[in-house]
Order: C-alpha cells, then sequence, then structure tokens
C-alpha cells in the first residue's frame, strides 16, 4: 500500500527555540510504502533540552514496521535520551503504515486525528495527561527515562480519508472542527496555526492512502 506523506513544521512566534521534531524530517513530501512508520515528537517545554530528547527519539523511528519492534525502538530511544541529557523529555505520537491498516501509538499528548471518509474528523489518541492540571503523565525521557508507557489503536484503511499527527501547537489553535473543515479546504494547518497567534512551536503530518 503507498501513503501520500506532507510533513511541515515552524517554530512559531513565541518560542525561543525548535524542540518538535519528525521522521520523516520536517519538509518532507512524498510518497511511502508500507511498511513504514512516520512520528511527530514534542520536546518538553520547561524541562532542558527538549529538542535534543525529540531529535533522539525520532531518529528511531525508520527501525519500526510493528509493536515489537516500536517496543524495542523506544527502549533504545528512552537510554539514549537519558545519558544524552539528564531530564530532558519528550512525547511521541507515530502511525506505522501498513497494507490495510495505520496503526497509532502515543506516549504523552501529541495528538492524532482521523478524516473518515466522509470528511468527520475524530481524535485517534487520548491524552496522557491529568485532566485538571495538564501534566502530562507519559515521557520519554525526564527523572525515569524509560518508565513510559503507550497506548495503540489499529484503524482499518476503510475509514481513513487521512490520518493527521500533530504536536500540541497546533490544537492551542485550532479546535477539532476547525481542523477537519481546514483539512477539507486544502489549507495549511501550521500556518493556521502560526497566523492564529503561534504560541507554541507546531508540527504536522498529514498521511493519505493512495488509491490504486
Amino acid at each position: 500500500m503507498k501513503y501520500r506523506v506532507r510533513v511541515k513544521c515552524d517554530q512559531g512566534l513565541v518560542r525561543e527555540n525548535m524542540e518538535d521534531a519528525a521522521y520523516p524530517d520536517c519538509g518532507f513530501e512524498g510518497i511511502l510504502e508500507s511498511p513504514h512508520a512516520v512520528a511527530v515528537a514534542d520536546g518538553l517545554g520547561g524541562h532542558p533540552a527538549g529538542e535534543v530528547a525529540s531529535a533522539i527519539t525520532v531518529s528511531h523511528v525508520k527501525e519500526i514496521v510493528d509493536e515489537k519492534t516500536f517496543k524495542e525502538a523506544m527502549q533504545k530511544a528512552c537510554k539514549e535520551v537519558g545519558e544524552a541529557h539528564p531530564g530532558c523529555a519528550t512525547t511521541l505520537t507515530l502511525a506505522v503504515l501498513g497494507d490495510d491498516y495505520v496503526d497509532v501509538y502515543w506516549i504523552g499528548d501529541s495528538p492524532a486525528i482521523l478524516i473518515d471518509k466522509e470528511g468527520k474528523p475524530s481524535f485517534i489518541s487520548t491524552p496522557h495527561a491529568e485532566p485538571y492540571t495538564g501534566r502530562i503523565t507519559s515521557v520519554i525521557g525526564g527523572r525515569k527515562p524509560c518508565d513510559f508507557f503507550y497506548d495503540k489503536v489499529r484503524v482499518p484503511l476503510d475509514k481513513i480519508k487521512a490520518v493527521i499527527l500533530a504536536t500540541d501547537g497546533l490544537t492551542a489553535h485550532l479546535s477539532l472542527k476547525d481542523i477537519g473543515q481546514k483539512y477539507l479546504e486544502g489549507a495549511d494547518l501550521v500556518q493556521e496555526a502560526v497566523d492564529r497567534g503561534g504560541s507554541d512551536n507546531v508540527t504536522v503530518i498529514v498521511i493519505e492512502p493512495v488509491e490504486e
């Protein structure tokens, strides 16, 4: 199965540095064949070297084709993050592009969104965060670098118009309804978030099955 994948990133208008990372790299636009993984990572602000944690973590995404390799890659990533800069941390939201499904994994609160065949948007992921404080409850890194948990949802291909992976710089400015509407209009979701305030780094990966 083939998928059209577009990756775009922006530092935003407020942050002093870029702590998001993506695989494929920011600016990628092309066709990927299954099995293949793509991912966004959001280095935690308020922690040291968030950009180190996110970059290390996405460097292991190319190794992933299923749940077994996901676990193995994340174990490698968390050890490297802990050794590189104690205390740094990142979220990760990842999609494995399969022959007749997309598997979505996440650690933290970076959202994954489904646009179904009728164009209706819905969240695939549920954030690993405390409901009242917003404190993220699972990350790669931090004080216990490998003490994370993840969730996984399999989305059948026949339900997918698009899967969107993003950092929370997108949902800081666009509601789920906005995201669905702007996607269907062909708008640049990253630019929309920047134009509405750009209060955080924003990274978006749009994944679309190619009809064969």
